[in-house]
């Protein structure tokens, strides 16, 4: 079965590129147009990873991501925070809060596919480390 993906973005045009990249390569995606959908659908699908903006209305991303860590069941998903917002400071408050890594749109999605096997890579790979 393949990964499956959550992109989290009230952007309808970039979820429709996201999509389109990652079924290409041979992903499961799921949709949420909205931070509360979102969320919803991450607890109730458990993705191998979530992608997610983080200029939204209602809640921001990093205020789903704050909300996603301290879900125990999501709380070592792999997270890449997509966004516009280029500044240094949004980067690593991303990072600091939680976020494993950080692309600036437009993605290129050579880079996007990299990125997600590496995190899913390091996910599986943890997983199945002893303790």
């Amino acid at each position: 079965m393949p990964e499956s993906i959550l992109i989290i973005d009230d952007h309808q045009s970039w979820l429709s590129v996201l999509n389109s990249i990652l079924v290409q390569s041979g992903f499961q995606v799921l949709l949420a147009s909205s931070a509360e959908k979102g969320i919803s659908m991450a607890v109730e699908h458990q993705p191998s990873i979530i992608l997610l903006d983080v200029m939204m209305p209602k809640m921001n991303g990093l205020e789903v991501l704050g909300l996603l860590r301290r879900n125990a069941a999501l709380a070592e998903t792999p997270i890449i925070m997509i966004s516009a917002q280029a500044d240094a400071k949004t980067q690593a408050d991303a990072l600091v809060a939680g976020a494993d890594s950080y692309m600036i749109k437009p993605v290129h999605p050579t880079e996007l596919i990299n990125r997600i096997q590496s995190l899913i890579r390091n996910a599986n790979g943890s997983a199945e480390a002893p303790s």
